[in-house]
């Protein structure tokens, strides 16, 4: 999306995706969305994340701020069952600020690990998520990371353009190639991603 379409927008355009979806025999839909944070709830995660061994002076990135201020996660697939047999699908699922920092299945790892590796922040599939890269500087990286062909490539986007890069193409599948960081995005490929999200889904939310 433009650099003029706000976080909120960009939300707003997966629900109103996911609602023309569910009322459309042609698609098959899991959609689900968990209550966004306000300030509060934000700070209380931080003072958490605070009290942790050997993140004594951490303090969330803005961009992870304003990301869950505005969805608290949510779950978007789809499919397009009409293009049978090559069937169109989308997927994404941006985690929870929980299983950011520590999933369910970390309970015994220390949560300064999210040092250690890229931490899921959009799980595609099975084998397929971008991930964050935090830093001790405080910064943080995008990384598509893809375990069954065994690569890892950085994003040119930060958390908050990858949302909205997201609503623009309705999580398409592969939609994320067009924006890796060692490579020019391709015009063609751009641009027939954006013809295919049009055909389903019409002229909202895109750029002419």
């Amino acid at each position: 999306m433009s650099h003029e379409t706000t976080l909120a927008e960009a939300i707003e355009t997966i629900r109103a995706a996911a609602e023309q979806m569910d009322h459309d025999d042609r698609f098959k839909l899991n959609f689900e969305e968990y209550p966004k944070l306000n300030e509060d709830d934000l700070s209380e995660w931080e003072a958490w994340l605070q009290k942790q061994p050997g993140l004594g002076t951490y303090r969330i990135p803005n961009d992870i701020r304003m990301v869950y201020s505005v969805s608290g996660g949510f779950l978007f697939q789809w499919q397009y069952l009409a293009a049978k047999p090559h069937v169109v699908s989308g997927s994404a699922e941006l985690v929870t600020i929980l299983s950011l920092y520590q999933r369910d299945d970390e309970a015994g790892k220390p949560v300064s690990a999210i040092y250690d590796s890229p931490r899921p922040f959009d799980v595609i599939s099975d084998d397929e998520y971008v991930g964050i890269e935090f830093s001790q500087e405080g910064k943080i990286v995008l990384v598509h990371i893809d375990d069954a062909e065994k690569t890892k490539v950085a994003l040119a986007l930060n958390p908050v353009q990858y949302l909205c890069s997201l609503a623009e193409y309705r999580a398409i599948y592969g939609w994320q190639a067009l924006f890796v960081s060692e490579k020019k995005n391709s015009p063609a490929n751009s641009q027939s991603l954006r013809n295919q999200v049009k055909q389903l889904f019409g002229n909202k939310g895109l750029i002419p």
